[in-house]
């Protein structure tokens, strides 16, 4: 297939991607956790996320409330949703029953899935190396005749045991940089420069655009290369294909054989930092 590169096995020996059928495959399993990690932050007139997931879900599927798992404004953030401390995410992870035997499933009801991806993101951060995303999100899943619970979350966590330890978030330092590193990589010689990578729109990249977010300056860090989101996406949602995604790189001038910073929409960066990990 076209995009067989694209949707091949990450470095964690499961899917990047899954479709319905794959999910359908282990729904049922202890060992499959499902998350709806739908979120709105992208425009002042947010979506009842809430309310959405208790009218429609994927059987099963476990609500990741952002503002809820994420730091706050004044209690450990500068800026509203920075990703949780390690002992907090172990906190509320053992809440729901993970384990690091898990293979957990992210979806979402934006066709980019944003916050699918976010999730994803906050979970290889953290270490959990069984991580997935749904492609194409919820309306995808409906389409393909995927069955639908609505009502009220009653889950339970599934016990743990032996097989099924609790999952210890352990910080991958190696996944994040500093301020600092950025200021520093400014200052190198545009041939030992880092490319860093800013997924937003064109015209937020570009600062023309008003954002509603009152902490959110306008413009983007000095030399770096714009990939909007869309640009990585087919019509459906799902991811283009190898081919595709080598032209959309060359044409923004990223060089894919230098270490590349993903920026932009917090973490919602898996339609950059695999794609490249991956055509690198």
């Amino acid at each position: 297939q076209s995009t067989q590169q694209t949707k091949s096995e990450s470095s964690s020996s499961v899917p990047l991607f899954v479709d319905t059928q794959f999910l359908q495959s282990i729904q049922t399993k202890n060992t499959t956790k499902i998350f709806d990690a739908s979120w709105d932050f992208t425009s002042p007139f947010q979506k009842d996320v809430k309310k959405d997931f208790k009218e429609g879900r994927i059987p099963g599927a476990i609500p990741f409330d952002h503002d809820t798992v994420c730091l706050k404004v004044g209690l450990g953030a500068s800026i509203p949703n920075l990703i949780p401390m390690s002992p907090e995410f172990g906190i509320q992870n053992r809440k729901w029953g993970i384990s690091s035997s898990d293979h957990i499933i992210v979806y979402d009801t934006s066709k980019g899935y944003i916050g699918a991806a976010r999730v994803w993101m906050m979970y290889k951060i953290f270490g959990h190396e069984k991580v997935s995303v749904f492609e194409s999100g919820f309306s995808k899943w409906v389409e393909s005749g995927g069955q639908v619970e609505s009502g009220d979350y009653k889950g339970k966590p599934v016990p743990y045991d032996v097989l099924r330890p609790p999952f210890e978030p352990k910080l991958q330092e190696n996944l994040l940089i500093s301020k600092g590193y950025l200021i520093q990589n400014l200052k190198r010689k545009p041939t030992d420069r880092d490319v860093v990578i800013d997924g937003r729109p064109r015209s937020k990249f570009l600062g023309v655009a008003w954002d509603h977010r009152p902490y959110h300056r306008i413009g983007h860090i000095p030399f770096s290369k714009n990939v909007p989101l869309d640009l990585l996406l087919n019509s459906d949602g799902s991811m283009k294909s190898s081919e595709e995604l080598e032209t959309v790189f060359s044409q923004a001038g990223v060089d894919l054989e230098k270490k590349l910073i993903t920026t932009g929409y917090n973490l919602s960066l898996i339609h950059i930092s695999e794609p490249t990990r991956l055509l690198s």
